[in-house]
């Protein structure tokens, strides 16, 4: 049996896979009563500033800039869900920006906020490319103290029985 989930956690990065993570995590939002959202991106540490490394651009910003850049983002992704009459009200959803390893003040948010499900993105790297750069969803699912959904793009098509 399913348990309820009210409190869903979802990492971005801006890129376009963060976009399928944070779709898939509204879905769950929007198909349930008093859910709660919570988007956290994880910033690199430069002193006092914080680096966004974007999908096509990094971005050098104060924290408190990095935070509205998430909300905004946020944002302009629950309109888009608005206008394709999907229904998420944005008091449900919070967005926090943490600096340090991603995985680690992942589940460490979810720990915090006490989350149900946390949602990443991975590109599906295998062997000598994961070993080098490492995998933050795997580190996740390894981590986390709840399930966690892992969200890739549909790489072939399916095949015919």
């Amino acid at each position: 049996m399913l348990q309820p989930m009210k409190h869903v956690l979802v990492g971005v990065d801006f890129s376009p896979l963060a976009k399928l993570a944070l779709n898939a995590a509204l879905e769950i939002v929007a198909s349930r009563d008093e859910t709660k959202l919570y988007v956290v991106h994880v910033a690199k540490s430069l002193g006092p500033m914080v680096r966004l490394e974007l999908d096509d651009d990094e971005r050098t910003v104060s924290p408190k800039e990095a935070a509205s850049f998430l909300q905004d983002y946020v944002e302009q992704h629950l309109a888009a869900w608005q206008r394709a009459d999907r229904s998420v009200d944005s008091a449900d959803v919070s967005t926090h920006v943490r600096v340090g390893s991603a995985s680690t003040e992942i589940v460490q948010l979810g720990a915090e906020v006490d989350a149900d499900v946390i949602v990443v993105g991975t590109e599906g790297r295998s062997g000598v490319e994961r070993f080098l750069l490492g995998s933050v969803a795997e580190n996740v699912v390894q981590k986390a103290g709840c399930p966690v959904w892992v969200v890739r793009e549909k790489t072939r098509e399916q095949e015919e029985n």
